[in-house]
């Protein structure tokens, strides 16, 4: 018996079966590889969601313990608890029921949505807020050191126009 040739039907044959099954793995590779890409997707917007979802879950656990201590339920209070985000939520309900009876419920919930952040992060809004009051106080001082001033150049003001030495401002004027 001789060597079979490529002429030969069955060599032929296989041939063809053969690339027929290299391009059916191909296309079966590329199958796969599109799959594993909207997995990968998925399990990336499932993550997103996740984090979501539980820091949502921290607020609401935030305005519960707000609104129990609001209405004088301490019972569930997560304070003894250590240094999770329940217990900063009920620390930050207590410093509120505490400092400021009646306050309105826009601070409420601003607090719980402070506790219910990562540290750093309450970190940040924090150094930000004393930032904004120190600013104000700043303000307040300057502005009340400076009323003697204001009310001497207001008072020369009154004078001069009393005494005909001021003209009416036309504003329309450019």
């Amino acid at each position: 018996m001789g060597q079979a040739s490529c002429s030969d039907p069955t060599h032929a044959d296989l041939l063809a079966v053969v690339e027929h099954l290299v391009a059916e793995n191909r296309r079966q590779a590329e199958q796969i590889e599109t799959q594993a890409a909207q997995i990968r997707t998925l399990t990336e917007t499932v993550e997103a969601q996740a984090r979501t979802i539980a820091s949502q879950a921290k607020r609401i656990a935030a305005l519960d313990s707000l609104s129990a201590v609001a209405a004088g339920d301490i019972s569930g209070c997560y304070c003894g608890k250590g240094g999770s985000s329940a217990a900063a939520a009920c620390w930050a309900a207590h410093e509120t029921a505490w400092y400021a009876p009646g306050m309105p419920s826009t601070l409420d919930v601003a607090i719980a949505e402070i506790a219910a952040l990562p540290p750093e992060e309450q970190e940040r809004v924090a150094n930000w807020i004393l930032e904004l009051l120190r600013d104000e106080a700043a303000w307040n001082e300057r502005f009340g050191a400076s009323q003697d001033a204001l009310s001497q150049l207001a008072a020369d003001a009154r004078a001069d126009r009393d005494a005909g030495n001021a003209a009416e401002m036309d504003f329309e004027r450019r």
